[in-house]
């Protein structure tokens, strides 16, 4: 009896790896992400199995080491698309050093993705990348460049409230604009063409935050105008993620004004904030002039 316990936990320790669900590839192999920009990684997944029924559809970790291992930065999501064996699905995501964050140190990093459900945990996968980690694969080499005032950088009006710390790694820092605005950003150099992304949230009351609408306000609302060009209006609660563009032969910097039709309270502070920055980065156009 000791000797078939002994030998059943003997093959549990060397079991052979659960089969892969899927092949990933990524372009392209080596990046570079200064401080304040944002770059662009194509992820290509192509089925090889079903997934389980009870299955909530998967999500893909992405997430940046530092040279010994460490998580710096995660850009997690949904997998785009249906799952079907044989299907690929082939999208492009996007990874960043947000302006509103300490900048990473500069040095040589791994970019390591996977695929995951919530209750059957990490699946395996086919990829040329190595394991970094248990079904973890590496997916590109990101260079993060030292320091240099050419790289984009903000500048806020007294408007704002100073940065805060986010709550995990893929919100590193945000910002509250205090009342209703109007708050300022000064944001360059820029080396146009390109796009300045703008992840921002308009809170929704729960727990001891509530939401005030101004009078004759149907639904919270903010708008961002910018110097550059064009002005982006978003309604309602949640995450918004935005794209301003930048035209060939704009001003080096850009000058975003952001102005909210609410005001958010809580227990907490008793002075009343609005809208919530949480990104800042610039993509340049590839090949841009």
């Amino acid at each position: 009896m000791a000797f078939a316990l002994a030998a059943l936990l003997a093959g549990g320790a060397c079991r052979a790896p659960s089969p892969a669900v899927a092949r990933l590839d990524a372009r392209p192999a080596h990046l570079r992400l200064g401080f304040g920009e944002a770059a662009e990684v194509e992820l290509a997944f192509e089925p090889l199995a079903a997934l389980p029924r009870d299955a909530r559809g998967p999500t893909v970790f992405l997430h940046l080491l530092d040279e010994s291992g460490l998580v710096v930065r995660t850009f997690d999501h949904p997998l785009p698309g249906d799952w079907r064996p044989g299907e690929e699905i082939r999208y492009r995501v996007r990874i960043h050093q947000s302006a509103l964050a300490d900048p990473l140190e500069p040095g040589i990093y791994t970019l390591a993705a996977g695929l995951y459900d919530r209750d059957d945990g990490r699946y395996a996968l086919e990829t040329l990348g190595g394991e970094v980690a248990r079904e973890e694969y590496r997916v590109a080499i990101v260079e993060v460049p030292a320091l240099v005032t050419a790289m984009p950088h903000a500048r806020f009006s007294e408007g704002w409230r100073p940065t805060e710390a986010g709550i995990d790694r893929q919100v590193v820092a945000r910002r509250k604009l205090g009342g209703a605005g109007p708050g300022s950003i000064q944001f360059g150099p820029l080396d146009g063409p390109g796009k300045i992304l703008v992840g921002i949230v308009v809170p929704a009351s729960g727990g001891s935050q509530r939401v005030e609408l101004q009078p004759d306000a149907g639904m919270a609302k903010l708008q961002i105008a910018s110097s550059c060009g064009g002005e982006i209006e978003v309604t309602g609660p949640g995450a918004h993620d935005l794209e301003i563009d930048v035209p060939a032969g704009a001003p080096a910097t850009c000058s975003l004004e952001v102005r909210a039709n609410f005001l958010v309270r809580s227990g907490e502070s008793a002075e009343a904030t609005s809208a919530r920055l949480e990104l800042l980065a610039w993509m340049r156009t590839p090949g841009g002039a």
